[in-house]
């Protein structure tokens, strides 16, 4: 493989890791909005079964601590979703880097009389490959507002 070939293969790499970082986050953010929205669900149930034991209200009490159970759970479940994705984020941004690091070495060191190509300085690599992940979010954010609009 040529150093132009190993280059190309690099810049694809960090361009498309950019891009899948774009896209966990933004999963991630939708998770912790989740996750907020249960733990308040989890407090209002909470709080309608103290205010029902309040008044001796058995039934209400009951079926509070009925939905308290489910959204524990659920918050329980979220929480774990939340820390996986943040985990499997911090993995795809330090494989990213590296690729990255690998880029700019292959990309200086390439010899010019054997490799005629433009070198992309780090700027510009930097440059392109945020503009790419700038992309895939876009992309991110029409399909889901394509969902919510039913289309």
């Amino acid at each position: 493989m040529t150093d132009s070939q190993q280059r190309a293969r690099l810049h694809a790499a960090a361009v498309e890791g950019r891009a899948a970082l774009g896209k966990l986050r933004d999963l991630l953010q939708h998770s912790e909005a989740q996750l907020a929205s249960e733990r308040r669900l989890l407090e209002d149930a909470e709080r309608r079964g103290r205010m029902a034991a309040g008044i001796a209200d058995v039934e209400t009490t009951r079926v509070a601590e009925e939905f308290a159970t489910r959204h524990r759970e659920r918050v329980a479940v979220l929480e774990r979703k939340v820390e996986a994705q943040q985990a499997e984020i911090a993995l795809l941004d330090r494989d990213v880097e590296a690729v990255v690091r690998q880029l700019k070495t292959a990309g200086f060191a390439a010899d010019p009389v054997r490799d005629p190509g433009p070198d992309l300085d780090g700027e510009q690599l930097q440059a392109e490959i945020d503009q790419a992940g700038r992309a895939a979010a876009a992309d991110q954010m029409l399909e889901n507002l394509k969902k919510k609009m039913g289309r």
